[in-house]
């Protein structure tokens, strides 16, 4: 019985990405997980968002294939060995396509695609929604589908009479056939890919019903009174023996409940231009929705403005909302606690709850602020302007951007939905159930006050005790550089610009790699460039400085294949072209298309993405290695003395690169790579050695299998190079904050995410590497003690969840598994010393989670593994680990 209705809680979610591309998240707890439009950088922002894990995600819906709402698909994928189980993508033709030509840098396990083709709408359903998916497009587009369906269904007739052919003539050649057979189905048959189209995909969700309610009246009529059986009449859906002596009977939990209350829709709209119109508007799909029996709580808009204000469209718009003079929510809340009596839903008299306005939600990156959606990073972004502030801000009177009022664009203002447009913020969730709350948005990150509280106690932390003088003394070591280079400009540059500094998958706090290097003013370059670089950029300059410094962009040089190390290029030349359109013809004359310089196995890739997905992409390449050409031509767009290519030891075609200023600095960049002599050589007498260190100095037998190199390695090239200033940076995810190390042969600096240095200011590096590394255990506290309050702030269903049993033995086994991970040596070592095993120190640390005692605190347990880690001097991977196998577990006993 259960199955037929929509059980537990479900609400839908936008989350941003730090430049105003949203991607949409549709949370059930009991049904599959939805993630719309994965936009670059979806990965990075679903961090730390408690109740979002891609984990448990099992269905992706696509809109469009544009890059702007595809861009975080491969990242998300890469950063897991496999998808999760029976993970399905669905959307327009042409997605098979681009996983195919993208092979050379991924291959992606447990993943399901399913592509719209044929024009017609396709239902998805799991235990809670059926969700409608509406292909539309332009009536060109329309033609060539048919021409194209025409000669799909001729080639077919064709194919099948050749086959009927051949089992006439060869009957006994049975093992010849089957090798046919198996040719004609094997997924790497072109006929079997579809060709990508302008085709664009809307989807609408359905909610099944919803149960009643439990009504006590009815209970006592029908001589149910005790606990114990309400309870299995109600929360585990099982008949029950009545207490009437005199007629005993069978009481099912239907007859305790109260009628059924209808189900919950939405719909999602991508409509990029008055082409599509008449597709879209002339669906079927529209018809129980215009005529009331499925009103719409919400609708996603992710159409820019001027579809937003254009007549038919707010035509169409109109007739699909539903209009309500009560239960319409009328502002965003804080918390569910906040809604009042007054304002919930309220039963009609036939036991139906009553349905408000529908809510239009704008996605459009230009109906939205510019939010810090990564709330840890910022604040740790913070306490960097507080120690160096020459370093970590652009300009103190950048301006703002702003973006575009409803209230400018007159069509809309006048509409009869312009009372219930919410421009989207991130974190904005719309509740789909329980009933009670239906299309009651929800501001998720504000539950607590995260800007004032946590603010103010980082503050405390860094201007109080010894946390003040180690800022007075960066800030007297600034105003020193500073004095030194006063009155040489020419000195400031080359700048360098770190936009990502974690290896492989983003965190928090480190995006993935990426370099941009300015050999003046209006001269830059890009080293490597990950998801989010674009992002990182304008987090930066801001979205109004970026247009020129994008602009200003010559080049952008990829190391090699690896997916971190070049999935934010294509944003990068799209927001460029972007940039150049907006000046005149006689100003886009004088700045050429951006130059990708990579090995040819790269230069491949986007050339074919290009012609197959994106023919307006405006770029020239240059290809390094065997096969490329020589770098004069880099040179003198840069405006450089020499740029040399170096080979390394990672994967295959993998380079570092030696360039040489006409001003004589000299700056070599190792790319990922294991000691390279060729590179010591190379690069000798350096200015500058940024190296990459992606695992400590205990994470030997990791580097050398990774082909990575450990802090020690990294120290031994520099002073082998001679290197003057060494930079640290690609840092593996599994050190929550810096590489605690110690000291090397020769000094360094630690690369932190959105650092801007001039030559002379490496020694700020230097120095502020050690009072950071307390900072980020502060952080790390902090953050916890949030996600506590955070945790359960919607109100929990009443129904019993199905993986409460499992949430707790995925945790008893994963303690298990950490037991077993340390080592006798490690036990032994420590009892020469006169401390207690390291299963016993484990075992007292995690004891209150394994006996799940109520008083137990996140806090508390996380500063026991601080603390005793400390003491014992465990390695930093060791310490890590604890960190986060305490913090997943508590998560999932907490929900």
């Amino acid at each position: 019985m259960t199955r037929n209705y929509a059980l537990g809680i479900s609400f839908v979610e936008t989350i941003f990405n730090g430049s105003n591309l949203s991607t949409t998240y549709v949370f059930s707890e009991v049904g599959d997980r939805y993630l719309i439009d994965p936009s670059e950088s979806t990965l990075r922002s679903l961090l730390g968002k408690d109740g979002l894990s891609f984990h448990k995600t099992r269905k992706i819906l696509l809109t469009s294939l544009d890059w702007k709402d595809i861009g975080g698909i491969f990242g998300i994928g890469l950063s897991f060995t496999s998808f999760p189980t029976n993970t399905q993508i669905y959307g327009p033709p042409g997605i098979k396509k681009l996983f195919k030509i993208s092979r050379c840098f991924q291959y992606i396990k447990n993943l399901e695609i399913i592509e719209f083709s044929d024009s017609e709408n396709y239902m998805i359903e799991d235990g809670v929604f059926k969700v409608i998916a509406i292909p539309f497009s332009t009536p060109e587009q329309k033609k060539k589908q048919q021409k194209l369906l025409q000669q799909q269904q001729q080639l077919q007739q064709q194919q099948q009479q050749q086959q009927q052919q051949q089992q006439q003539q060869q009957k006994s050649q049975k093992s010849q056939k089957s090798r046919q057979k198996q040719q004609t189905l094997t997924p790497q048959d072109p006929n079997l890919i579809s060709e990508p189209t302008n085709e664009k995909i809307c989807y609408i969700f359905h909610s099944r019903k919803m149960m009643g309610r439990f009504d006590s009246n009815k209970a006592k009529e029908l001589k149910i009174t005790k606990q114990s059986k309400i309870k299995q009449l109600v929360v585990f859906r099982k008949p029950v023996m009545n207490e009437d002596l005199e007629n005993p009977r069978m009481v099912h939990p239907e007859e305790l409940l109260t009628k059924p209350s209808p189900g919950t829709s939405f719909a999602y709209i991508n409509c990029p231009s008055e082409e599509y119109f008449q597709d879209l508007f002339n669906n079927p799909a529209w018809d129980s929705i215009k005529d009331g029996t499925k009103p719409l709580t919400a609708i996603y808009h992710k159409s820019p403005p001027h579809i937003m204000e254009n007549p038919k469209y707010l035509e169409f718009i109109e007739s699909i909302s539903h209009l309500s003079p009560k239960n319409n929510y009328p502002k965003i809340y804080g918390k569910i606690k906040e809604i009042s009596e007054e304002e919930k839903s309220t039963p009609e008299e036939d036991g139906n709850i009553m349905y408000g306005s529908t809510k239009h939600i704008l996605l459009h990156k230009d109906f939205t602020e510019i939010e810090d959606v990564l709330k840890l990073c910022d604040l740790f972004r913070s306490r960097l302007k507080i120690l160096i502030p020459s370093l970590s801000i652009h300009k103190t009177n950048s301006p703002k951007w702003e973006p575009v009022s409803t209230n400018s664009l007159e069509n809309l203002k006048k509409s009869t939905i312009s009372n219930t447009l919410i421009p989207a913020k991130n974190s904005l969730r719309v509740i789909m159930t329980p009933t009670q709350f239906r299309g009651a948005p929800v501001l998720a990150q504000e539950v607590i006050n995260r800007q004032d509280e946590l603010q103010l106690q980082h503050d405390d932390y860094f201007l109080k005790g010894e946390g003040e003088k180690q800022a007075k003394t960066m800030l007297d070591l600034n105003r020193h550089l500073e004095s030194l280079v006063k009155d040489k400009p020419a000195s400031k540059y080359p700048k360098t610009l770190f936009l990502g500094t974690a290896s492989s998958v983003p965190s928090e706090h480190r995006n993935v790699t990426g370099i941009l290097i300015s050999s003046s003013e209006d001269n830059h370059f890009i080293l490597d460039c990950g998801e989010s670089t674009l992002i990182q950029m304008e987090r930066y300059f801001g979205r109004v400085d970026l247009q020129k410094v994008l602009i200003d962009t010559k080049m952008v040089w990829i190391s090699h294949l690896h997916a971190d190390h070049h999935l934010g290029l294509l944003s990068i030349i799209k927001a460029r072209e972007e940039a150049l359109s907006k000046l005149s013809k006689e100003e886009r004359k004088k700045h050429s298309p951006i130059l990708i310089v990579s090995h040819p196995s790269y230069l491949q890739w986007i050339s074919q993405y290009r012609e197959t997905f994106d023919p307006s992409l405006s770029f020239v390449t240059q290809g390094i290695g065997m096969g490329g050409g020589n770098m004069e031509h880099v040179c003198e767009t840069l405006g450089i003395s020499s740029f040399t290519n170096v080979p390394v030891i990672h994967s295959q075609n993998a380079y570092g690169c030696v360039i040489d200023f006409k001003d004589g600095f000299r700056l070599t960049f190792s790319g990922d790579t294991r000691p390279c002599p060729l590179l010591e050589r190379a690069g000798a007498d350096s200015d500058l050695l940024i190296h990459e260190s992606t695992f400590a100095n205990d994470e030997k037998e990791q580097a050398l299998l990774k082909r990575h190199s450990t802090l020690d390695e990294t120290l031994n090239v520099s002073y082998n190079m001679r290197a003057r200033k060494t930079i640290i940076t690609h840092f593996s995810q599994r050190y929550q904050n810096t590489i605690r190390c110690g000291f090397g042969k020769v000094p360094y600096g630690v690369a932190y995410d959105l650092i801007r240095f001039s030559p002379y200011q490496a020694d700020l590096l230097y120095n502020v590497k050690d009072i950071l590394d307390g900072y980020y255990q502060e952080l790390n506290i902090s953050r916890l003690k949030e996600r506590e309050i955070i945790v359960n702030y919607l109100p929990k269903s009443k129904f019993k969840s199905p993986f409460t049993q499992d949430n707790i033995k995925s945790v008893i086994d994963e303690y298990k598994i950490a037991k077993a991970a340390f080592t006798r040596k490690d036990n032994e070592n420590l009892a020469l010393e006169g401390v207690p095993k390291m299963t016993t120190v484990f075992d007292e640390t995690t004891k209150p989670l394994q006996t799940i005692k109520s008083s137990f605190t996140t806090t508390t347990s996380f500063n026991n593994i601080l603390t005793k880690s400390k003491k014992l001097n465990f390695s930093s991977s060791k310490t890590a680990f604890l960190q986060n196998v305490t913090l997943k577990s508590i998560l999932m006993l907490k929900k």
